[in-house]
């Protein structure tokens, strides 16, 4: 089954919420023989959501079942607001994930020097312990991006592990999915989130999957998802997780 459960219909501010300027995620989605469609604006743009046009496709496009989510960032210091973001709406569904360490936008490519102010390995311990706390919000149903702090190829000296399964634990108790998000093979580390290795343990772990694009774009919808799937077969996975209302759907992959 193919769904994609990371799609950011406003991007960064590059369009508006309006059936001419989201209605072509759909129609990429219902192309590509998609099952579900999740979209997952970021937190920032949630004031500029017309809730009232999911609904309109829904009915449009009976055909894919669309789904309504949030990719919440997790910033330390200001959980009141992440809570806040996730008790908004009645989503499907939110996505937590972590875009920042200490105020510095890791993933974004203006700020890659500041890497050279950080050991590796202390690096990844830190991202990782600020995704066990964002998950021991119990907040959010699924973790985005799971090694997102490898995006521009900075690996650490100790196998990722040392770091991850802290992480993994939160992840497990808070009862959240991972998603195999297609974007970092477009990212300059050319690498799917999460590594195949790193799938592997939350596998071992009994944490499920479901499946993302992280699209910007209505081409971008779907990418790869074909792949993932396969890579969550490859893994020992035979059920992808989708959502509503919150409540775990685990359909066959």
């Amino acid at each position: 089954m193919l769904v994609d459960y990371h799609v950011h219909g406003l991007a960064h501010g590059d369009y508006n919420h309006t059936l001419e300027d989201i209605e072509p995620f759909v129609k990429t989605a219902v192309k590509k023989g998609m099952s579900e469609l999740g979209f997952t604006e970021h937190d920032r743009y949630l004031n500029q959501i017309n809730f009232d046009l999911y609904s309109e496709l829904q009915k449009m496009y009976p055909q894919l079942k669309i789904r309504i989510g949030l990719e919440i960032e997790f910033r330390e210091g200001r959980e009141k607001e992440f809570i806040n973001y996730a008790c908004a709406y009645d989503f499907d569904y939110t996505i937590g994930s972590v875009h920042e360490i200490s105020n510095w936008p890791f993933d974004h490519p203006d700020h890659i020097k500041e890497y050279d102010n950080w050991e590796t390995d202390k690096l990844y311990e830190r991202y990782f312990n600020i995704i066990a706390l964002m998950a021991n919000t119990s907040q959010c149903q699924v973790v985005g991006h799971l090694d997102l702090i490898k995006v521009f190829g900075f690996r650490p000296k100790k196998n990722i592990l040392s770091f991850l399964l802290p992480a993994l634990a939160a992840i497990k108790a808070a009862n959240m999915v991972a998603e195999i998000n297609t974007n970092g093979w477009y990212k300059p580390v050319n690498e799917v989130y999460p590594a195949f290795d790193v799938l592997k343990e939350c596998y071992n772990a009994d944490i499920p999957i479901t499946l993302s694009s992280d699209a910007h774009h209505p081409d971008q919808v779907g990418r790869d998802i074909d792949k993932a799937n396969a890579l969550a077969k490859k893994a020992g996975y035979t059920k992808v997780a989708t959502f509503v209302q919150k409540q775990i759907v685990f359909q066959p992959l």
